[in-house]
């Protein structure tokens, strides 16, 4: 062989090596989708108290928001994903309404094409439970997405479908011009559904399902169009 020849070959595989670099460092980490997941209250605002165990709305709904986004990156890395807080640490003033108008600034600089809000019910019947979603009414991606998380905890058979509304006027979801669901897990104030909420395996569960039904839907809609 040729020291040309050789020079040759040694310059095809250098180009092969970078090309296939190139893939698996850029072409397969380019964003299909970003979603902001936001976990309910925070910081001032606890939101719902168990009154029996004390246990607070704003860290149920961390852990588990977390657990969806880490889900879902995990299911398809090329889903961006967000979060509005990552600890009990808020950077908005404690006032209701800059609240909420800071966790839809939080998705419109993220350039969000998907929105989910993390919530737990309550309610002073203490036998009360379920989970339940808000959307927009003209919102059919979020619509199919609250159906496949309704389908998939029925196979677990976790609590009960309350339904799926949308009149309920929302800032969060109603002010978002982008598909926005506002879930209620559970609800805190029943302490049998407490249980399962606060039990890592189970919230992980939950987390899973609700994963794969946005990842589901983000495919069928890339496919689609």
């Amino acid at each position: 062989m040729t020291i040309w020849r050789r020079i040759f070959l040694i310059w095809i595989f250098l180009i092969s090596l970078a090309v296939g670099v190139y893939f698996i460092c850029f072409k397969n980490h380019e964003v299909s989708a970003i979603v902001v997941i936001d976990a309910g209250h925070g910081g001032y605002d606890t939101g719902a108290i168990n009154q029996n165990h004390g246990q607070e709305e704003k860290t149920i709904t961390m852990e588990i928001a977390y657990k969806i986004g880490q889900a879902i990156k995990k299911l398809d890395p090329t889903i961006q994903v967000e979060f509005t807080r990552l600890d009990d640490t808020v950077s908005w003033p404690m006032d209701e309404l800059e609240d909420l108008k800071a966790r839809i600034q939080i998705a419109n600089e993220a350039q969000a094409d998907y929105f989910l809000s993390i919530h737990l019910n309550s309610s002073t019947n203490t036998d009360a439970y379920g989970y339940e979603g808000f959307i927009k009414a003209e919102d059919s991606f979020s619509s199919s997405v609250y159906e496949k998380i309704a389908s998939s905890f029925e196979d677990l058979s976790y609590s009960q479908d309350r339904g799926l509304f949308t009149q309920t006027p929302l800032m969060v979801v109603h002010e978002q011009s982008i598909p926005s669901l506002l879930l209620e897990v559970g609800f805190i104030s029943n302490d049998v559904e407490l249980m399962k909420l606060d039990n890592e395996r189970i919230q992980s569960a939950l987390a899973q399902k609700i994963a794969q039904a946005y990842v589901e839907e983000i495919h069928k809609e890339k496919e689609a169009s």
